[in-house]
């Protein structure tokens, strides 16, 4: 089960709780997970002041990775295909609050390491940077501003612990 922490696809840093597979040939690792980011975002424009909105995402990736052993350490480079649902809400500030659930999509690469606590137990640790592949701007009618803009780069470092079979 794995803990995650990302900055860049939603307004603040954010913090999720997911679950994840693997399969491991050789050096090749093959890894999907589900990510259900915990805290609901806020983003809000100074004029008109109240209005904004609320993000809320979950989000699931592939990773093809390539890991070299050396002792009771694994790690190597990863290749990610991240993709996701972002939940949008328009404020109570605003007359016709509207929800919006654009798809999060985005590519990257990273680093996978992981530390063998016996033999079948493993904690692994991600590091990785995401590029989206649509930079969307999330609007409020009649604010001529962006309340948010999904930025141009993602960072996300997780850390769970694994069972190996």
């Amino acid at each position: 089960m794995p803990f995650s922490l990302e900055s860049g696809s939603l307004p603040e840093l954010e913090y999720g709780v997911g679950a994840n597979v693997a399969f491991q040939v050789a050096s090749i690792r093959l890894e999907l997970s589900i990510t259900y980011w915990l805290r609901t975002a806020v983003a809000t424009v100074t004029e008109p002041p109240g209005v904004g909105g609320t993000f809320n995402l979950v989000s699931g990736a592939l990773f093809g990775c390539y890991q070299w052993r050396w002792h009771a350490f694994e790690f190597g480079p990863c290749a990610e295909l991240d993709a996701g649902r972002i939940e949008a809400n328009g404020s109570r500030a605003v007359s016709h609050p509207t929800h919006a659930y654009p798809l999060w999509l985005a590519v990257g690469g990273g680093a996978l390491a992981t530390i063998r606590l016996d033999g079948r137990w493993v904690v692994p640790l991600h590091l990785d940077l995401l590029v989206p592949l649509d930079r969307r701007d999330f609007m409020v009618q009649n604010v001529g501003t962006a309340i948010y803009q999904t930025a141009p780069l993602a960072e996300r470092l997780s850390a769970g612990v694994e069972y190996r079979f």
